[in-house]
């Protein structure tokens, strides 16, 4: 589980279909891939991460 503090520039993490994603941090913006996390939500099983875009897998 990871809020949006604990990520860090460059940082890639695993996702369910076996890829990965990647992190920038700039000036206090957090991007996953090239979508930017723009709120934050704690469930009772973890966080979720909202974004301004949608992430998709890379064409084959």
């Amino acid at each position: 589980m990871y809020d949006v503090a604990a990520f860090t520039d460059g940082m890639t993490l695993g996702m369910a279909n076996g890829k990965k994603v990647s992190f920038t941090v700039k000036d206090g913006k957090v991007m996953v891939n090239d979508a930017k996390i723009v709120a934050t939500i704690r469930a009772s099983n973890g966080i979720v991460h909202v974004v301004d875009g949608v992430l998709l897998p890379p064409a084959n």
